[in-house]
């Protein structure tokens, strides 16, 4: 969930696609909104090896979301565009490690 309410993100493993929605805390009601992807660019899933995504935090601020994704071992960051909750990627680093799985 975005800290304001509004938003919800998801992390779909097998694709690595990560799914904004519009979230009504007052009716339950969540819409998709948009879907980008957390693989580099020309990058596809692969689902050999657990090598889909794994885990998604949005920062306490409700400016940036990070993801992981286990085939690359990458830890992506994405900027939020605070009116409609859209995410425009920045830039991924190196986990440091393989197969990362959860981050703080």
């Amino acid at each position: 969930f975005h800290p304001s309410g509004k938003f919800v993100y998801v992390m779909c493993e097998l694709t690595c696609e990560v799914v904004t929605c519009s979230w009504d805390g007052d009716t339950g009601a969540l819409a998709i909104k948009a879907s980008t992807t957390a693989l580099p660019e020309g990058g596809k899933p692969n689902r050999k090896d657990h090598s889909g995504a794994s885990h998604i935090l949005c920062a306490p601020d409700g400016k940036t979301v990070y993801a992981t994704t286990r085939g690359d071992g990458r830890v992506v960051c994405f900027s939020v565009d605070p009116l409609n909750g859209t995410l425009t990627r920045l830039g991924d680093k190196g986990s440091e490690g393989v197969c990362p799985r959860h981050f703080h």
